[in-house]
């Protein structure tokens, strides 16, 4: 009984830091430059840490960026659609649904209807978000662990945000 009172508040705390997350790491503006950018980004890093990972990133229905690095497959393909589709239905990353279920021992077709082909609620999917919370599409990475996925994508929007600020001084 123990152990679940701490598992729930572990994902309690991180749900909360995640949905700090949504809160802070927007864009006042998006276009496919910047996403050119942050897909060189992720590809640099990738390059660097020796990741074997897809990359996608689409604005609405549009992809501006994707590559697959070797080692990757049609599979992590199928996952960034299958993530991305969690991401924007929900409007928050797909770990933070992947999370949310573990939270209330459930599952993406119990506890939402959805059939778990279509939609995949794992780390990896971050939504693109202007400065008042709308969605405009979202960034993917495919290949690692779910957790992993998350963090690679939100410490290179992280950077990209940075720098952003520090060009504007």
């Amino acid at each position: 009984m123990e152990s679940t009172k701490n598992l729930n508040m572990e994902y309690n705390k991180r749900l909360s830091q995640l949905e700090n997350e949504h809160s802070t790491l927007r864009f006042e503006t998006f276009n496919s430059d910047i996403a050119i950018a942050i897909g060189l980004k992720l590809l640099e890093r990738a390059k660097e840490e020796k990741l074997s990972i897809t990359i996608d990133i689409c604005m609405g229905k549009q992809q501006l960026f994707h590559c697959a690095l070797e080692g990757t497959d049609e599979e992590n393909d199928r996952w960034v659609i299958r993530k991305n589709r969690v991401a924007l239905k929900f409007q928050k990353s797909s770990y933070y649904i992947s999370l949310l279920l573990k939270s209330n021992h459930t599952t993406i077709e119990a506890y939402y209807h959805l059939d778990s082909v279509d939609y995949a609620p794992y780390g990896g999917a971050y939504p693109i978000m202007d400065m008042e919370g709308k969605v405009l599409g979202t960034i993917t990475v495919s290949g690692l662990p779910d957790h992993e996925d998350h963090r690679v994508v939100t410490e290179t929007i992280k950077w990209f945000l940075k720098k952003r600020s520090f060009a504007s001084l």
